[in-house]
């Protein structure tokens, strides 16, 4: 698995910020996750994981997702798309 490049992200970036919000929400180290990353390719990722994503960047970010939004909230492209158009990232 290629890991993302979180050279250009400081700490608190938000980029990294999201990378740390999935590997605590699946419960894995962070290096195993990257931009391809997704519910299909990760195991931890599961129905329940899955709503603890939700939620945690709901938190974290100070958003609320609509329910078309999060039913798009199934990888790690999907969510950086989905934040970057609320405005957060």
């Amino acid at each position: 698995m290629v890991n993302l490049n979180l050279e250009g992200y400081k700490k608190g970036d938000k980029m990294s910020e999201v990378i740390e919000i999935l590997s605590k929400a699946l419960e894995i180290n962070s290096s195993s996750l990257d931009e391809n990353s997704n519910m299909e390719n990760v195991e931890q990722w599961d129905s329940l994981a899955y709503f603890r994503v939700v939620s945690a960047l709901e938190e974290k970010f100070n958003v609320e997702f609509d329910e078309d939004e999060v039913m798009k909230l199934t990888g790690v492209k999907e969510i950086t798309e989905v934040l970057k158009s609320k405005g957060v990232l």
